[in-house]
């Protein structure tokens, strides 16, 4: 369960830091000016002009394929980069979007926000996928590149509901036996996508019962962002719960799915 810090109010905490991350997202120069003062004017109206985006923009399919180019590369880099004394966690972003709630550019924000949360306790290696094959490609790409490390934390951003995960475009149901086989033995799944964790026969249960030893996380109706609540433990960092948002003033916290190994 997340804590009552991680839940109340959830959005408008988060929202300096986000708005942080956006900046710099966006503008990538530094202001120049003469004084510290036409400095200080040029990051603020900046930051107003990055509300305004952020209140007004509407999505649309050319908004989305330059944000696909975007995470792409950015995803490329950041896989490059090694921090060998953290366990890994593998980002999945759904190329599929049909409301901006993945790749509108609020949402790109916001990846880069999160992952940046993450990389704090986790190697954090990020993909773009459209099907089940490049998950676990994924997967045993990083496993090959990594064979004596943990896949600590899986994240799979997606649209979903209490059935599946639409990655393709069509929904798909995430079933496969055998998909997170490679992760490890005590990792956590989240399940970013829209009622995945709804009702008593749901996709995270599903994934939980052939991913038996490792704990799926989901929420039981819509979000708009998720907040993994990390502890840690003696081995390290674990993601042990997370919250999702919608409302302002309150947000929920996903349910849990856990079968036992019987291996």
């Amino acid at each position: 369960m997340a804590s009552l810090s991680n839940t109340f109010l959830m959005i408008p905490r988060e929202l300096p830091l986000y708005l942080v991350t956006a900046y710099f997202c966006r503008y990538t120069d530094r202001p120049e000016a003469e004084n510290i003062v036409a400095v200080i004017c040029t990051v603020v109206k900046r930051f107003f002009g990055l509300i305004v985006q952020i209140m007004t923009e509407q999505p649309s399919e050319s908004e989305f394929v330059k944000n696909r180019r975007l995470l792409f590369f950015a995803f490329c880099s950041i896989r490059g980069q090694e921090n060998a004394d953290k366990p890994i966690c593998i980002y999945f972003v759904s190329k599929y979007d049909d409301n901006g709630a993945i790749l509108g550019t609020q949402s790109v924000y916001y990846h880069f926000y999160k992952m940046g949360r993450l990389r704090s306790h986790f190697d954090v290696k990020p993909y773009l996928i459209q099907s089940q094959s490049e998950i676990k490609n994924a997967i045993d790409e990083v496993k090959e590149r990594y064979p004596q490390r943990e896949i600590r934390f899986v994240d799979i951003v997606a649209h979903g509901n209490e059935t599946g995960l639409w990655i393709d475009g069509m929904e798909e149901l995430i079933i496969r036996r055998g998909l997170f086989s490679d992760i490890g033995p005590a990792a956590t799944i989240l399940l970013d996508g829209c009622s995945t964790g709804k009702g008593s026969a749901n996709i995270a249960q599903t994934i939980a019962r052939h991913t038996q030893g490792r704990r799926v996380l989901a929420p039981e109706r819509s979000l708009w962002f998720s907040k993994p609540q990390i502890v840690q433990q003696e081995n390290g960092p674990h993601v042990v719960a997370a919250a999702h948002g919608f409302a302002i003033i309150n947000a929920f916290s996903c349910r849990s799915f856990f079968f036992p190994s019987t291996g």
